[in-house]
């Protein structure tokens, strides 16, 4: 799945890139995301999370794993 979002920021992409990658910021600039919390990793590749979310049809969870990164 890839998620894709514009807007302009007043920060590097470099610096922007660091924060978005960081999932256990997501709840910080994804309003759904209640919580993240980290299964197994240190926050590189291979690193799981699992993602609960607050959804219009109800609260979800997901379990996610950090595959690659394309900047």
């Amino acid at each position: 799945m890839t998620f894709q979002l514009r807007l302009d920021i007043a920060a590097s992409s470099a610096t922007v890139f660091d924060f978005v990658a960081d999932f256990t910021t997501m709840p910080r600039w994804y309003s759904a995301v209640q919580r993240v919390d980290r299964i197994d990793g240190t926050s590189g590749l291979g690193t799981r999370y699992e993602v609960h979310r607050h959804l219009p049809g109800g609260p979800a969870r997901n379990e996610v794993e950090i595959t690659s990164y394309e900047s």
